[in-house]
């Protein structure tokens, strides 16, 4: 009997001391205390949908200076640079005096620490695989390798008055270099064109904060089909520190893929809640980035994980508190350990805002009402809710993208005894945008049982 129950104690104890060492902090924290807490990625640069432009300044700046009342200590302006290859972005703002202008506003306007990132938009398919024109380029020519450089040298020096505290870069979002799969070459190719921007840049700001990802998009927890083991045996195989100081690693994840993608174009299906098997895969993931950071003594970032949020009938996970879940673990497994977050995105399906419609709208239309579940996890300061007033509502999109509200404006169309053929052609017209009938589905729903 006293045998059994040394066991059980040894038993009780090792798992004890496992957990606790899985949560000890980082040895090499991050040099810039707003790097290490939560912040979102924006796609405002880079986006197709993009609604949020630099040149429009008031509009651009209320986009984001609510983030600092609710505590987000960083934003990253994920920005569009195919035009470095000569391609056009989306958006006629979405190139470099576009990033130059963004970043001043808020550097300027708030107290944000502000990450510039590059990013490719446009791509093709590569052996089954979607691969940017723009990292096909950097690993095949040296002309646009050298484009590359130069216009982080151009962005180092347009805003080189700006301290570290407030201002760092992150080279390139999503290296490829994998096809037709990742090799030590591949690897050493892209850090040597990381390492050459990297000098550019402290060739005009010396003390600048640089992050560097790796390759086949920095997922260094992509999981094999079953979901069972890692694709890559060890994240050396996507990033090894380069021979620079003041460096910060990055590493991307989307695992467990079956909740964090749940819609019908992503994983296929929807609608599974967190279990305790999607904790556990957070947890190992998170240990495999400490022990790789602790291993090469540098400090290490998770620079996108989001999670598709809850949109009844339509995607997202059983109910709008299980990303709230997710995100706890996010920052109990990464956060309170000195690995900073940066969630993927503000805008759109994974925004930390509730869904009011689907994945194509920029923003929630009836207003930005935080996710509770979401704030509360990573200890966000809640704001009272402000509704945006009818006259401010876009009723043409809400009627593109909210089934829910078409088929309660033709009830209420009902209600009042108007045709059901002259309800829709009114619906047509004011999903084309014409003011007209905008205007006949606002003095519709004007008591606001629609919103």
């Amino acid at each position: 009997m006293l045998r059994y129950l040394l066991i059980s104690l040894t038993l009780i104890f090792s798992e004890t001391f496992a957990i606790a060492s899985q949560n000890q902090p980082i040895n090499t924290r991050n040099p810039v205390t707003a790097l290490s807490g939560f912040g979102v990625n924006s796609m405002a640069l880079w986006g197709g949908g993009s609604k949020t432009n630099p040149r429009q300044k008031s509009e651009f700046l209320s986009h984001y200076r609510p983030l600092e009342d609710f505590g987000i200590t960083h934003v990253v302006l994920v920005s569009c640079a195919d035009w470095i290859i000569d391609i056009s972005c989306k958006k006629d703002f979405q190139n470099l005096d576009g990033i130059i202008t963004a970043a001043e506003i808020l550097l300027n306007n708030t107290n944000l620490h502000i990450v510039i990132q590059l990013k490719a938009y446009k791509k093709t398919k590569v052996q089954g695989k979607n691969i940017s024109e723009l990292n096909q380029r950097l690993e095949t020519d040296s002309l646009a390798v050298k484009k590359f450089v130069e216009s982080w040298g151009v962005i180092a020096k347009e805003l080189a008055d700006y301290q570290g505290e407030r201002l760092s870069f992150n080279l390139l979002n999503e290296p490829e270099f994998q096809i037709p799969k990742p090799t030590k070459q591949r690897r050493d190719k892209w850090l040597n064109i990381a390492q050459q921007a990297a000098k550019k840049i402290r060739s005009e700001t010396p003390e600048r904060p640089i992050i560097i990802e790796g390759i086949a998009k920095s997922l260094f927890a992509r999981r094999l089909g079953n979901g069972n083991g890692y694709e890559y045996e060890n994240p050396d195989e996507l990033l090894t520190p380069i021979n620079m100081d003041n460096i910060i690693y990055a590493f991307h994840n989307y695992e467990p893929e079956e909740f964090l993608q749940q819609s019908l174009e992503r994983f296929g299906s929807f609608g599974r809640p967190y279990i305790e098997k999607y904790s556990d895969m957070v947890r190992l993931d998170a240990e495999r980035a400490a022990n790789w950071s602790d291993k090469h003594e540098v400090p290490v970032m998770l620079t996108e994980t989001g999670c598709i949020g809850f949109l009844k009938k339509i995607e997202g996970p059983k109910s709008n508190k299980d990303c709230g879940l997710f995100a706890e673990d996010i920052q109990e497994n990464y956060i309170d350990r000195g690995i900073g977050v940066t969630w993927w995105a503000l805008e759109k399906e994974k925004t930390i805002y509730n869904r009011d419609c689907s994945d194509n709208c920029w923003m929630p239309l009836r207003g930005s009402r935080p996710n509770a579940a979401i704030f509360n996890a990573f200890g966000l300061k809640i704001p009272k809710f402000e509704p945006i007033p009818l006259s401010k509502i876009k009723i043409n999109e809400l009627l593109k993208y909210d089934a829910d509200f078409e088929s309660c404006v033709k009830n209420e169309a009902k209600t009042l005894g108007i045709s059901e053929a002259k309800i829709s052609k009114t619906i047509k017209k004011a999903k084309s945008g014409k003011e007209k009938h905008i205007q006949k589905i606002k003095d519709l729903i004007v008591g606001g049982s629609c919103l």
